[in-house]
């Protein structure tokens, strides 16, 4: 938990991702210049869901994030506005767009025991759209046809509820689909981009391995994934978007690695040779897949990058942001908890006694400590692997105090397991009129 980070992510598990901006295909440039910066959202919504990219990305810089709530940016994230969604207090679950977005603004959402939604207006207002499905429907993933404006096609995938279908065609509800099996939990689907021609559906089970259908849902066959991976838990799939050309499409597992189709989804090879964690979640190709032949994957470990197709995977940098109150945050003396909006969290804590103190270990090879700095401010000692390193005065001027800023930082020469320690001194220079450190919490690269 920790929001997001421009070009990256930068706080834990990322739990939905997608690669919008073209990148370099040189072969020799990496296809993304990774920096991290915390980017806050509401400061009570930590676990991105779904977050996903317009179609026109390039154009119109825009962005959407859910959560308790649906957020969208149209600065490439750099800030942020509250959608007003029908089902405020329900967490979103499942975001696409229609493959005209850029003219009919459609989009759809689902939430987490609740129902469908649907947008004509880019995410500006919505309508239910749950004809056939009842209420408490646990969504997990939305797919629409890539020829939605002539089939009207789209899949839901659930967790408990099965997979179902909505078609032009059809009675213009929802529909469950008989996969042949009793099934119920789907974690991901998606529709070939060929759709159109070859009908084709995959979709992720975490109770039968991956589905595959080539008659747009009516049949399905169970993909043989060979000896070890049988029926393994298919938390994510994904399709080459030069799929017309290479055929190629990726089913993510847990506990049996990544897989990769060449053939449109006929066989399967297992391709995550440098790739440590197993339990992975979501996989993004990069739009200019045919030529950077780039995916990323995350993980419960981190965000790890394929630049061959998934044969070979490296490991993203990070940067993690820490709140005061995370209990890997030992704080020793007599600290107060304190709401102050615009701090991370939506609050701080604070002392004054000489001998407080708050300690906090970590691997990496940066920390930067965040503090408040006021007319009360007092003085801070800050020590670093049991030694001092710095002494702050933590006082501003009425007028030109802050809520929290990043007040001291320190990098090494390479990452390794350190701990910092921020000491109250009992002290404050003769402006202040208090000696009140006000701890923010910590933020780390590795």
């Amino acid at each position: 938990p920790g929001g997001l980070g421009t070009s990256g992510t930068a706080g834990g598990t990322l739990r939905g991702a997608t690669l919008a901006a073209p990148s370099p295909t040189d072969g020799a440039t990496p296809p993304f210049a990774w920096s991290f910066r915390a980017q806050s959202i509401a400061d009570s919504v930590l676990f991105p869901y779904p977050l996903l990219a317009s179609p026109d990305f390039a154009d119109d810089d825009t962005l959407y994030y859910g959560h308790v709530g649906l957020w969208r940016s149209g600065d490439r994230g750099l800030s942020w506005e509250a959608l007003p969604t029908a089902s405020p207090t329900l967490v979103v679950r499942g975001l696409a767009t229609s493959p005209d977005f850029a003219t009919d603004g459609m989009m759809l959402h689902g939430t987490e025991g609740g129902f469908v939604y649907r947008s004509e207006d880019r995410g500006d207002s919505w309508t239910p759209w749950a004809d056939g499905l009842g209420t408490g429907v646990s969504t997990r993933a939305i797919a629409i046809s890539p020829d939605w404006p002539t089939d009207g096609t789209v899949f839901l995938a659930t967790l408990g509820q099965g997979l179902w279908r909505r078609t032009a065609a059809g009675p213009g509800l929802w529909t469950l689909v008989d996969v042949g099996q009793a099934l119920t939990a789907f974690r991901d689907v998606a529709l070939s981009p060929d759709f159109a021609a070859d009908r084709l559906v995959i979709a992720g089970s975490m109770d039968g391995g991956l589905l595959v259908s080539t008659d747009a849902g009516d049949t399905w066959a169970t993909a043989d994934f060979g000896p070890g991976a049988a029926g393994a838990d298919v938390l994510g799939v994904a399709f080459s978007p030069d799929y017309l050309a290479d055929r190629t499409a990726f089913a993510a597992t847990t506990g049996a690695g990544i897989f990769r189709s060449d053939d449109g989804c006929a066989t399967w090879t297992r391709v995550d040779v440098d790739l440590t964690p197993q339990y992975v979640r979501v996989i993004a190709l990069s739009p200019d897949f045919a030529t950077d032949r780039t995916l990323h994957v995350t993980s419960h470990d981190w965000i790890w990058r394929s630049t061959d197709a998934g044969v070979h995977w490296t490991r993203l940098p990070g940067a993690v942001r820490t709140p005061e109150s995370h209990p890997q945050v030992f704080a020793s003396g007599p600290w107060t908890s304190v709401p102050v909006a615009g701090a991370h969290g939506q609050g701080v804590a604070t002392a004054e006694l000489a001998g407080a103190s708050a300690e906090f270990a970590f691997h990496g090879d940066s920390i930067t400590w965040h503090a408040g700095r006021g007319p009360s401010g007092g003085i801070a000692e800050v020590h670093v692997d049991g030694v001092l390193e710095d002494v702050l005065d933590l006082y501003a001027p009425p007028g030109a105090g802050v809520t929290s800023a990043a007040v001291w930082s320190h990098r090494f020469d390479e990452a390794g397991a350190h701990e910092v320690r921020v000491v109250v001194t009992g002290t404050k220079n003769r402006a202040s009129s208090g000696s009140i450190v006000a701890n923010d919490g910590f933020s780390y690269t590795f």
